[in-house]
């Protein structure tokens, strides 16, 4: 019995650590993609960065947006910026993806005035912080998301499940990380040496 204890502390102490390098392999991402969106020109067309299979990242000088395409819907997250918005709808076109299903609206410079990106009309159930979504309330935001939460959400998708987990401030009251239970785990385990 202590030894089996024993194995399940392990075990447990496994997938904490599991998690701990997922979040870092998504923060790793973010940063790196953001070191080199910023140095994109205005106007330029989005950076396509293909994270993993069905991950990608569409990046501009003012903000990031993952897309993920799985089998029976796909998610996108980050900035709703215009043209990050449309790179997404001809990436999930031109992959002949499923909808996209679920968006998160999350903190930019132009939150307020882009809300959902036009997500909820098309059909998805839009997000955001509480914060956010009543700061964009106040400012009388068109495309308001369908939904706000406080601490942290868990959607369901084809095959996975994505955390959407408020933190600290950083850049604003609103930041929150997303995580991919099992699609970031499977690219933890092929990008680790054993």
């Amino acid at each position: 019995s202590d030894h089996r204890r024993a194995m399940r502390s392990s075990e447990q102490m496994g997938r904490r650590a599991l998690a701990r390098r997922s979040v870092y392999l998504l923060a790793t991402v973010a940063l790196a993609a953001g070191g080199r969106s910023a140095g994109a020109q205005a106007g330029s067309a989005p950076r396509h960065t293909v994270i993993g299979p069905g991950l990608h990242l569409l990046s501009v000088a003012r903000g990031n947006l993952v897309v993920r395409i799985g089998a029976k819907e796909s998610f996108v997250a980050g900035a709703q910026r215009p043209e990050l918005v449309a790179a997404a709808r001809a990436l999930i076109a031109a992959q002949h993806a499923p909808t996209v299903r679920f968006a998160l609206a999350m903190a930019s410079e132009d939150a307020t005035r882009e809300g959902d990106g036009g997500w909820g009309a098309s059909g998805a159930i839009s997000l955001a912080h509480e914060l956010a979504r009543a700061r964009m309330m106040r400012a009388g935001t068109a495309a308001l998301p369908s939904m706000g939460f406080s601490e942290v959400v868990q959607l369901g998708l084809s095959g996975d499940e994505a955390h959407i987990v408020h933190q600290p401030a950083g850049y604003s009251d609103a930041d929150v990380i997303v995580h991919l239970e099992r699609e970031v785990a499977g690219l933890i385990r092929r990008n680790t040496p054993a």
